[in-house]
């Protein structure tokens, strides 16, 4: 072949398509990929195939399922209890009624 470089990209990129070689990039890449040595069908294939592959697919165990946190267990607030905050308060009335911990939104309306 002629020097390829020579050639504009869109007869490279038509070279390319002629030889089935991938027609992205730039100018320099086609005229590499154009300049490569190719094999024939008949070299690609490998001698003698002694068996065929078998990938061996292994299950990997399910998780055990997370144990969910256990509540504590504690009575309703005392509502006479003076010692205890309001915010102590409706804490504690989430874990006994709830049974959770009381959000950022419900502690701050239920404080109120």
């Amino acid at each position: 072949m002629s020097d390829l470089s020579e050639l504009t990209k869109k007869k490279l990129i038509a070279l390319c398509e002629e030889k089935g070689l991938d027609t992205s990039g730039t100018k320099s890449e086609l005229v590499a990929r154009l300049e490569a040595p190719t094999e024939t069908v008949e070299e690609s294939l490998p001698e003698a195939s002694p068996e065929p592959v078998v990938e061996e697919v292994v299950e990997e165990p399910t998780p055990a399922p997370k144990k969910a946190k256990k509540a504590t267990k504690t009575s309703l607030p005392d509502v006479e209890d003076e010692s205890l905050s309001s915010e102590e308060f409706v804490k504690q009335a989430y874990l006994s009624i709830l049974k959770r911990e009381a959000d950022a939104g419900g502690l701050k309306h239920y404080v109120r």
